[in-house]
């Protein structure tokens, strides 16, 4: 017979497809070469690999766990039956799962809401302020405010920092597995980014020679070269010196600072234009928390797996 052994095998279940009514059964002529280069394209491919009985569209694993229970004539509750059959690596995959989506929409959201409402910030500087707002501390402590602390269940105690920010990163990936995209967002806008209320930025950011960064900012955004004067001074020649000096770029004050040394106070006074020039003055205006999720959205970079 012209057809291969496995061609056979494929063929009998569509034996009724060829047979009409008022037909005899044939197999139509185009059936074996189609056959032929299905197998060899098989053959090409190589095997297919094994795939979980779970992968497939049919499967219901609460109708197995049933009929597994009435296999073995047994009457064992359903919930204790499958954590029988839970192993702990597929615990662990799905809690990493969880973290790790948990991670991205609060790395995502917080980096688009700081480049919304900081634009002029240079990026390495938003990222500094992120790191501070999404470190293991700022998550932990959120997470043992809002009672999550004595709702794990872990073998150790008390829980360690790292312990409670995997907790908080878990429940925002489940949050956004049950609840979807924004739910998850507005989450982390409510929890995370308020934590920048009456948060004076300067704590978190450092910047060093900020002299000479402001000049490297005047120069790019062509404005004249900053020039230090000094404005005042105070109980000179004394431990409590104190010296008052201004910077002007193009005869205009752009910033102003006290010190005990005037090289101190060239520092206080660069640092003070480099906030003002950047978008974060020591007069900043508060956050809008109530900013459509949107609108962030559209900052952010990282988005969600």
């Amino acid at each position: 017979m012209f057809l291969s052994k496995h061609s056979v095998r494929v063929l009998r279940p569509l034996y009724p497809l060829f047979v009409k009514e008022g037909q005899t059964r044939e197999i139509k002529r185009w059936v074996a070469p189609v056959l032929k280069e299905v197998n060899k394209r098989k053959k090409k491919m190589g095997p297919e690999p094994e795939r979980p009985r779970s992968s497939f569209i049919e499967w219901n694993y609460n109708a197995e766990l049933f009929a597994f229970n009435k296999r073995l004539k047994e009457d064992m509750d359903l919930a204790k039956l499958q954590q029988a059959f839970v192993h702990r690596s597929y615990i662990i995959q799905e809690e990493q799962k969880q973290r790790a989506n948990g991670e991205t929409i609060i790395n995502g959201y917080t980096e688009g809401f700081l480049k919304f409402f900081l634009p002029k910030m240079p990026a390495s500087l938003v990222a500094s302020v992120q790191k501070q707002l999404t470190s293991d501390q700022a998550l932990a402590y959120l997470a043992e405010n809002l009672g999550m602390g004595d709702l794990v269940l872990s073998s150790e105690f008390p829980l360690q920092e790292g312990t409670l920010a995997d907790t908080f990163k878990a429940v925002v990936g489940s949050l956004l597995s049950s609840s979807g995209e924004e739910k998850a967002y507005t989450f982390v806008r409510d929890f995370v980014c308020t934590q920048l209320n009456q948060k004076d930025l300067a704590e978190w950011i450092e910047i060093e020679k900020p002299f000479e960064q402001l000049k490297e900012v005047c120069n790019g955004i062509n404005i004249g070269e900053p020039e230090p004067r000094l404005i005042g001074e105070s109980a000179k020649n004394t431990v409590l010196a104190a010296y008052n000096v201004g910077i002007y770029s193009d005869k205009k004050l752009i910033g102003s600072g006290f010190g005990e040394s005037i090289a101190t106070a060239i520092d206080v006074a660069a640092y003070n234009a480099l906030r003002e020039l950047w978008g974060f003055p020591e007069n900043m205006k508060p956050f809008d928390f109530n900013i459509q999720i949107e609108k962030v959205s559209k900052m952010k970079v990282v988005n969600p797996s």
